[in-house]
């Protein structure tokens, strides 16, 4: 009896043809790409992509009612007779379009003609508005040869192949063939004009994060390769895009609303579980609850990176009623990490449910797990927790480390720098553990998204020295709908890529910064001072300091007025202020301003003196003001004062900042110099005991976004690093005492 190897013919001398596969080669291959086999004893296409009109892991099951196209992905439920066609999605009767989408009776022969005169008009108008954008693209195109001159840089690394569908890219070494990164462009989805549109009435008594339509299309493939940005590009592409309204005419381009099958979400079971009533994920990339569970269903989805199939999983935030269902999940897929984006109410809006423990070693017992909170840290823009969690049934213990950055506000996007700042923490704490990263926001699709698109991005970008934003936030919402919500979140992904590949992370542990100073010889000091300048932009104030410059007569009323409306109690007088302009009199008299009267209280103390300021119009408003003013500052000199006296001065203000409230006034001769000295020091040394780090780099550079002028030279900067070095070593001398 002859038997036959798989792959092989009859004979088992030849393999099979590109085309078959299996027991003597009787199965067709039904992969997508025809010029590539499949599997020969499988079947088993590249990257899992079958035909379309096919699906299963051999590719050899045809699509089930309502689906179509590659690994029957498109769906389709507009069909008035039938289910759509299994390869193209084919209209029947009332529909028109490519995928049934459009409704438009057709049937009346009556219309005929009005139809093809509209259609010939419509051809007109197109052809008159393309002839109109030839010619304006012909007299700008000089311009845009010396604006763009990156563009060109970009069309080298497009590749050839840009015209096919299916696209397969290897980022560096070799991957298996599931880690190959896998992006279709479906030319008949190009540009579809949405048709359904959410009424308010089916809006959930918690608001979504942005208003969208519920379903969209993609973005031409012939769009994808322009967008290619080299790294060293991307500062010029930021500034171009800002001034032409670059950022919000792609984010348009973008795939909106569902455009993939979303069944079990849209089930009435397990639409409780949805934060959102039009948020659903596709069924093709969802997670699916696996093991002891009644139900399967989570409002979550597998993203994939380029170097990683399923890196992510993108989530809502989790539910009373899903609180279980999301620590199954954590520990089905072995997640280790958890970062969380959003708040648990914002605007008085609940976004997510507490998911972990209140206090630190008090349990919380969900189902099967039991959660231990055995961390809890603030740092400045975050809350790191490290939590463990023990499965009763399984008798095993798993650590998660949970990062709640609290600096993104809803609709809104966070400050460069402190998510950057926020990012590095995440990914500086490695894990032994392989599960993917585990994402949530609200609705776990607009902050969700740019989290996850500034990782994949970077790592990629780092390999092969260029970013393609658009490409994977079309790669993103293919696995999820509206990944990304905003454009101005779109921006928010420009300016985070920019900041991790043209700043380095300068943050010191705090226990290495003295020997780390020493054995550099403060090498990490940037030395080109017009690079230095480059890097300050922007700026947000934590609003810990008012920095103003000494008054002149005729605005010491205006000086006196902001320490009122902004509640300071504390200013400190790094000059002595102007002769003609007294901020206050001697013991026992009263100075008599406009509005104001300023009587001493205390004087001749160390530290400074204590004034009453009392507003005449709102009597009896008195407030207590405490003048720090440092003689050994006060001598108009440009010099640097002593590290010692820097330091016992910083020392007298926090002490005195404890019993009082609202922004310290600092006050030097030109508002910059000695003030400027003064903030970034506090600043360093209130991040320094919060993080247990030091960066010194990074404060200044956020206060220098705001004002140019502070700390302008490179001795200032040097002598910070001096300041801090010596508060250490004096803290580490009294802590051993």
């Amino acid at each position: 009896m002859d038997v036959t190897k798989d792959g092989t013919d009859y004979n088992c001398t030849e393999a099979c043809d590109n085309s078959y596969y299996g027991y003597n080669c009787t199965e067709k291959c039904n992969c997508l790409i025809s010029s590539v086999p499949c599997n020969k004893s499988t079947g088993m296409c590249p990257g899992g992509k079958c035909d379309k009109g096919w699906t299963g892991e051999s590719c050899n099951e045809e699509c089930s009612e309502g689906y179509y196209g590659s690994n029957c992905l498109g769906f389709c439920n507009n069909c008035l007779n039938t289910s759509c066609g299994i390869f193209e999605g084919n209209c029947n009767d009332k529909f028109s379009g490519p995928q049934c989408t459009d409704s438009q009776p057709i049937k009346n022969p009556g219309l005929i003609t009005t139809i093809i005169g509209g259609f010939c008009a419509a051809v007109f108008v197109i052809i008159l508005t393309l002839m109109l954008c030839i010619v304006y693209r012909k007299c700008c195109r000089s311009k845009k040869q010396t604006n763009h001159s990156y563009m060109e840089q970009n069309n080298k690394i497009c590749s050839s192949t840009t015209d096919q569908t299916e696209i397969y890219e290897n980022v560096k070494g070799n991957f298996s063939s599931a880690e190959n990164i896998r992006l279709s462009f479906t030319k008949k989805h190009d540009r579809k004009i949405s048709i359904d549109n959410i009424s308010s009435n089916d809006l959930p008594d918690e608001e979504e994060e942005g208003n969208v339509n519920v379903y969209g299309n993609v973005i031409s493939e012939n769009d994808i390769c322009q967008y290619k940005i080299r790294i060293e590009d991307l500062a010029n592409v930021i500034i171009e895009k800002r001034h032409d309204e670059g950022f919000e005419q792609e984010y348009k381009m973008f795939p909106k609303g569902l455009i993939h099958a979303h069944i079990e979400g849209s089930k009435e079971e397990n639409k409780a579980k949805n934060r959102f009533l039009t948020t659903w994920p596709y069924d093709h990339s969802r997670v699916v609850l696996k093991g002891d569970t009644q139900y399967d269903y989570i409002n979550a989805n597998y993203i994939d990176s380029y170097h990683k199939q399923k890196a992510y999983i993108a989530t809502q935030g989790p539910k009373r009623n899903t609180l279980r269902d999301f620590w199954h999940m954590v520990w089905q897929e072995n997640v280790c990490k958890i970062v969380m984006v959003t708040q648990l109410e914002e605007n008085e809006k609940k976004k997510c449910y507490q998911y972990w423990p209140q206090l630190t070693n008090d349990p919380l017992e969900v189902d099967y797990y039991t959660l231990n909170m055995q961390e809890e840290k603030q740092h400045s823009e975050y809350v790191y927790r490290l939590i463990k969690v023990k499965h009763k049934k399984a008798k095993e213990e798993r650590k998660v480390h949970h990062y709640h950055f609290t600096q993104w506000s809803d609709h809104g996007v966070p400050d460069s720098i402190k998510l950057v700042n926020f990012y590095r923490a995440v990914k500086n704490n490695t894990s032994d553990q392989q599960g993917p990263l585990l994402v949530h926001c609200s609705a776990g699709i607009g902050r969700t998204g740019t989290f996850i698109a500034i990782d994949s991005l970077y790592e990629h970008g780092k390999s092969v020295g260029y970013v393609d934003i658009v490409e994977y936030v079309k790669m993103m919402r293919k696995d999820r709908l509206n990944m990304i919500q905003t454009f101005e979140q779109y921006e928010a992904v420009f300016e985070a890529l920019q900041e991790l590949f043209t700043v380095p992370d300068t943050s010191i542990p705090l226990q290495d910064f003295c020997k780390h100073v020493d054995k550099q010889d403060n090498m990490t000091v940037p030395r080109n001072r017009n690079v230095y300048r480059l890097e300050f932009q922007e700026y947000s104030s934590n609003g810990s300091f008012l920095v103003t410059q000494c008054p002149l007569k005729e605005t010491v009323v205006d000086f006196w007025t902001m320490v009122y409306d902004h509640d300071s109690s504390i200013v400190v007088l790094l000059d002595t202020p102007n002769e003609d302009a007294r901020l206050w009199s001697g013991k026992d008299k009263t100075l008599k301003l406009e509005g104001f009267d300023i009587d001493l209280d205390i004087d001749n103390t160390p530290e400074g003196v204590q004034l009453t300021l009392v507003h005449i119009e709102n009597q009896p408003d008195k407030r207590s003001i405490f003048v720090f003013y440092a003689k050994e500052f006060e001598n108009g000199s440009p010099s640097l004062p002593s590290t010692t006296d820097m330091i016992v001065l910083l020392e007298r203000v926090t002490e005195q900042r404890k019993q009082r409230t609202g922004p310290v006034t600092v006050v030097c001769r030109n508002g910059a110099t000695k003030s400027g000295l003064f903030v970034a020091l506090s600043l360093i040394l209130e991040k320094m005991k919060i993080d247990d780090q030091v960066d010194v780099f990074q404060v200044i550079r956020t206060m220098r976004l705001r004002r140019p002028e502070f700390l302008s030279n490179y001795d200032q900067y040097e002598y910070c690093y001096k300041c801090i070095k010596y508060f250490i070593e004096q803290d580490s001398v009294y802590a051993n005492l």
